[in-house]
């Protein structure tokens, strides 16, 4: 297989699944001839607006009134202080395609132009870590440079968010050409594009000039495609207007307030909003953020149909409601003539098209996780992939047969291991009435970061989940440990059973939710590399609830004894879970020797 998917400045275009939708009145429906707005309504003190419905709005095209023909109010929950930090710092660390109340934002980082004003690298940084840092628990992000540098794909994991903002460099470029900002926002719309009803933001920062809807139709035609909302946020502060007046030139401030103008117009053009001219533009975030966590998508029909590429003046408001503040972009392209484009990945299977998409696949809803554990030799790392299914007791699903393909891409998304099994099952009811079966896969990598992806099909049904796995040396570290393994012995179908027979004592499950009858156990395999004498390691293991009080812990030392030839020992501990009350616990396991430490951490729920 050689298809590419998603990628940071070289991006394969893919259709991914829709989801299903909830039922709704009207609904959605496929068809290029339905024009989609999404559309924020702010009170006085610029809250959102809940609980209106179709009949509330009036869609104006080219001053006409327009039928809306599909309606859906989307409201994610609200992001709250959780009471221990580890609920909000502590990553889960099973990955999932679940996106109905996600917000998807894209950071998007100026770092070529950083060369032409290089003390704005600390503040474009820490002004990409204010936008992180308002993530919600159900946020999904990545981060893009408009220079040379090494992104992050989607992912829910903050701290690799911000370590990708962090590893930002000064730009570079091939003879001397700076890049296309329309460029990188094209790959961005590229991926987006097809996914699910839902808003979608980029947040650019930086000092380009951004592009204008005049010079790139064709690159606003697609954000909007995509319901891509633009919001600029400009890290110069003040300072560009202050030496312009400063210089006592009226052509140097009016140039700059042009350039202001052209990010206005990028904004606003797509639904955003430009911050600019102020020396504190985070404090505009939690605004931005709560107008994205509720907001309405309308549908409409247009009655011009002529598919002349012209831009069409959309105008949305409240029946009877002038005090509320309504934002949309400003118009729409209308389409050009039907051709049929080039299909990027024809020739392709199914799964390996659903592989491809820009984020996760989630009409099958799949969970993943991936543990690392070294090879015999201690020079490649073996990847334990869980691959989990649960069906809803309504379905009539008995048993059947369900396809997985695992594929592991390098930095530059070069192919470097898969794995494809088709499974007949039976399938097993859990003590809460669901059917889950578990595919169990596995992957032999040589040292490095990857990004892991999984497609699976199943009674019709496609999904795809995603998640970054860093393969250590585990041959030349003084101490190292695998991936902190959770084992369950009941509630759920594995298969094929054997499969890690050989590298693990426990069958890991991808599930982080039990009760107090299941019987859990916690696994680590510890590493001493190098050439000195193995040492004695002093583990220990403490359980967390969630307001960071304990309620269990272990504490061992493993002998140096225990290292054997290919210098590596186990520690394997039951959990208490039948002494749990429901809630989320953070299981935390330290292991020290001499003046090496490494951690392990796993975050569940007793429900």
């Amino acid at each position: 297989m050689t298809s590419r998917p998603f990628v940071m400045a070289a991006l394969v275009t893919s259709a991914l699944l829709l989801r299903a939708q909830e039922p709704s009145s009207p609904t959605f429906r496929a068809g290029v001839d339905l024009i989609q707005l999404d559309v924020s309504v702010l009170d006085k003190n610029r809250h959102p607006v809940r609980g209106l419905t179709a009949k509330d709005f009036v869609v104006l095209d080219e001053g006409k009134a327009q039928d809306i023909v599909a309606f859906k109010a989307v409201d994610v929950p609200d992001r709250v202080s959780p009471p221990a930090e580890w609920l909000r710092d502590v990553p889960v660390d099973v990955a999932n395609n679940h996106l109905d109340e996600s917000r998807i934002v894209v950071v998007v980082i100026d770092n070529a132009y950083l060369m032409r004003k290089p003390e704005l690298w600390r503040d474009m940084k820490r002004l990409g870590h204010d936008v992180i840092n308002q993530f919600g628990s159900g946020d999904i992000g990545a981060v893009v440079y408009t220079g040379t540098g090494r992104g992050q794909n989607f992912t829910p994991d903050r701290a690799r968010l911000f370590a990708a903002v962090d590893r930002t460099e000064i730009g570079r470029f091939n003879s001397g050409a700076a890049p296309s900002l329309e460029g990188v926002l094209q790959n961005v719309a590229d991926s987006l594009t097809s996914v699910p009803q839902q808003r979608k933001t980029v947040m650019f920062i930086g000092v380009a000039v951004p592009v204008n809807p005049l010079n790139a139709p064709e690159l606003f035609r697609e954000l909007q495609r995509a319901n891509i909302n633009v919001y600029v946020l400009d890290p110069t502060g003040l300072s560009d207007l202050a030496a312009a007046a400063a210089s006592g030139s009226l052509g140097a401030v009016r140039s700059v307030q042009r350039f202001q103008d052209d990010r206005r117009v990028l904004a606003e053009q797509t639904g955003g909003r430009a911050i600019v001219n102020t020396n504190d533009p985070a404090t505009y975030l939690p605004e931005i953020f709560e107008e994205n966590s509720s907001y309405y998508l309308l549908g409409f029909q247009p009655t011009d149909t002529r598919t002349d590429r012209r831009l069409h003046e959309v105008t949305v408001k409240v029946a009877n409601r002038p005090d509320l503040e309504v934002r949309t972009r400003k118009g729409y392209y209308s389409p050009t003539a039907k051709r049929s484009p080039k299909d990027p990945l024809a020739g392709r299977t199914e799964l390996e098209r659903t592989l491809a998409g820009g984020i996760p696949a989630s009409e099958l809803p799949l969970t993943l996780s991936a543990s690392v554990v070294a090879t015999a030799d201690g020079r490649q790392g073996t990847v334990a992939i869980v691959t989990g299914v649960r069906q809803a007791s309504a379905d009539s699903l008995e048993s059947g047969t369900i396809d997985v393909l695992a594929t592991a891409f390098d930095a530059v998304w070069k192919e470097r291991a898969s794995a494809h099994q088709t499974l007949d099952f039976g399938v097993a009811r859990n003590v809460n009435s669901d059917r889950q079966l578990e595919v169990l896969s596995r992957l032999t990598l040589a040292p490095g970061t990857y990004e892991l992806r999984v497609a699976a099909k199943l009674d019709g049904r496609l999904g795809s989940v995603f998640v970054d796995v860093t393969i250590p040396d585990f041959s030349k570290e003084d101490l190292l440990a695998s991936s902190l393994v959770i084992g369950r012995t009941s509630g759920v179908v594995a298969a094929p059973k054997a499969a890690f027979d050989d590298v693990l004592p426990v069958v890991p499950t991808a599930a982080r939710e039990f009760s107090s009858d299941d019987r859990i156990t916690a696994f680590l395999r510890f590493y001493q590399g190098g050439k000195r004498p193995a040492r004695g390691v002093s583990v220990a293991l403490h359980l967390l609830d969630q307001d960071s009080r304990s309620v269990f812990e272990d504490t061992t030392t493993l002998d140096a004894g225990r290292f054997g030839a290919n210098r590596s020992a186990d520690y394997q501990r039951a959990l208490p879970t039948e002494h749990l009350a429901a809630g989320q616990y953070l299981l935390r396991i330290d292991a020290t020797s001499n003046d090496k430490t490494v951690q392990r951490q796993v975050r569940f729920t007793i429900r």
